[in-house]
């Protein structure tokens, strides 16, 4: 090993040793917060130099190298970046420690002769002396170390949260750190979104007791954390990470928390009315019985989200995904659901009177009981829905995919069908009076015991469906037994 690669390799180690002290304190303290990747990045980047620098050093290069799942804990990560950054500290360390071999044909310089005294033989060679290392440089090394400070300073905040649960902290950093990590994240954001974000002056630690109305708390870092009741009212959390946080009775109304990472948050009960929660991550959240009047949801993910008994009158679902969501018994009356996607989630019972669900992706949705008077599902994709004793009086239907669905005994009186596609549709004991069927397709649907009082078919294809006495609709049958209007002409 040559001078150059062992000093650049002393230049590294202090990384290293940093990198190591940071995972042992988060195993110490068992505060691992979003940690796990972080650290397997630095280390990996670390190692690559090294492997760089020591390309036949098998042991570096394979026995050193990080293995590590992605979807693995942040516990396991951070355990097994911890046991090779050590290792690897340990290796270098004695690696360097090693002696340079002497260099030939050096010979000290022979001591003057006294006057009378004989000619001293000359003195074997000696070896070299080995050189002092070179310091290191540390202008090289600047960056570094404040690229690996900056990775785990978030990290490390709850850890120390939880050390002094009960204390109010302020960690103010000096104006130079400070100005140095504000831009390094102004940048990396640009380089995100090609915009720049508004500057925030320190970080605050508050005990569980504080009062964080108002606070700009914007890409602030509170996952895994025990927040219950805290009042965060209009306050500033855009691109906050909350995931894993219980947040149960919080007050978070008026807050913007637009593009926030909220995913299995436990918000139950918690107040969101007007908050702003556009482009938000809610994917398994608990919004169990929360008050989420007037609420902007716009392109937000709610995937597998628990919003049962949910108050969310008038709230903005504009483009949502809200799959596979628990929405039973949920007051979602005057929402706006347009081009969202439902699919698969259970509203059985709730209230959506008045609801906008137009252009929505509602396929196998479960609405069993729910009021749906007066919505608007024009355009709306309603395949293999569960529609049974469902009220959909007034609602607008026109162009609605409605096929295979089951609206046993749903009350669909005054709705607007034209040309919707109620085709293989179970419409038995239905309430089909005075709604418009015009041009609609009801091929093979079940109508027997549907009440058809005023309802009109005009141009509709009712081929193969089987009509309110249990016989099967022929062309040109005459439907004024069943108090039809408007016959079909096919």
């Amino acid at each position: 090993m040559d001078n150059d690669i062992r000093r650049d390799i002393r230049q590294l180690l202090p990384a290293l040793k940093s990198l190591a002290s940071s995972t042992d304190r988060a195993i110490t303290m068992q505060a691992y917060g979003s940690m796990g990747n972080m650290a397997v990045k630095s280390y990996r980047n670390l190692h690559g130099r090294l492997v760089q620098m020591l390309p036949e050093d098998g042991y570096i290069s394979d026995a050193l190298a990080l293995d590590v799942n992605d979807e693995s804990k942040d516990a396991d990560k951070v355990a097994q970046v911890n046991l090779a950054a050590n290792q690897l500290v340990e290796y270098l360390e004695a690696q360097v420690r090693v002696e340079p071999p002497a260099r030939p044909g050096f010979r000290p310089p022979r001591p003057p002769r006294a006057p009378g005294m004989p000619d001293m033989p000359d003195m074997p060679d000696m070896p070299d002396m080995p050189e002092p290392p070179e310091p290191p440089n540390f202008e090289d090394f600047k960056d570094l170390g404040r690229t690996l400070r900056d990775r785990i300073l978030i990290s490390t905040q709850d850890a120390l949260r939880k050390a002094v649960s009960n204390i109010d902290i302020n960690i103010d950093m000096d104006t130079e750190d400070w100005g140095d990590w504000s831009e390094k994240r102004k940048r990396k954001h640009e380089d995100e979104r090609g915009q720049r974000h508004g500057r925030k002056r320190r970080i605050i630690i508050t005990s569980p007791d504080g009062d964080l109305s108002d606070a700009d708390l914007q890409e602030v870092d509170l996952s895994g954390q025990e927040l219950s009741g805290k009042n965060f009212a209009s306050s500033n959390l855009q691109e906050a990470k909350l995931n894993q946080t219980i947040l149960r009775g919080a007050n978070f109304a008026d807050a913007n928390l637009q593009d926030a990472e909220m995913v299995g948050a436990d918000l139950e009960g918690a107040n969101l009315a007007d908050a702003n929660l556009q482009d938000a991550n809610l994917n398994q959240a608990n919004l169990r019985g929360a008050h989420l009047q007037d609420a902007n949801f716009q392109d937000a993910q709610l995937v597998g989200v628990d919003m049962e008994g949910a108050n969310a009158s008038s709230a903005n679902f504009q483009e949502a995904i809200i799959k596979q969501a628990n929405l039973r018994g949920a007051t979602l009356n005057d929402c706006n659901f347009e081009e969202a996607v439902l699919a698969a989630s259970d509203l059985e019972g709730a209230n959506l009177a008045s609801a906008n669900f137009h252009d929505a992706h509602l396929q196998d949705v479960h609405m069993r009981g729910a009021n749906l008077s007066d919505c608007n599902f024009e355009d709306a994709d309603l395949s293999r829905a569960d529609l049974e004793v469902a009220n959909l009086s007034s609602a607008d239907l026109r162009d609605v995919k409605l096929m295979q669905a089951k609206m046993r005994e749903a009350n669909l009186s005054d709705a607007n069908c034209r040309d919707a596609d109620f085709s293989d549709a179970d419409l038995s004991g239905a309430n089909l009076s005075s709604a418009n069927f015009r041009d609609a397709r009801m091929v093979n649907a079940d109508m027997k015991d549907a009440i058809l009082h005023d309802a009109s078919f005009r141009d509709a294809n009712l081929n193969g469906a089987i009509l309110p006495d249990g016989t099967t609709y022929e062309r040109g049958m005459d439907l004024s037994r069943f108090g039809v209007r408007d016959m079909p002409r096919r």
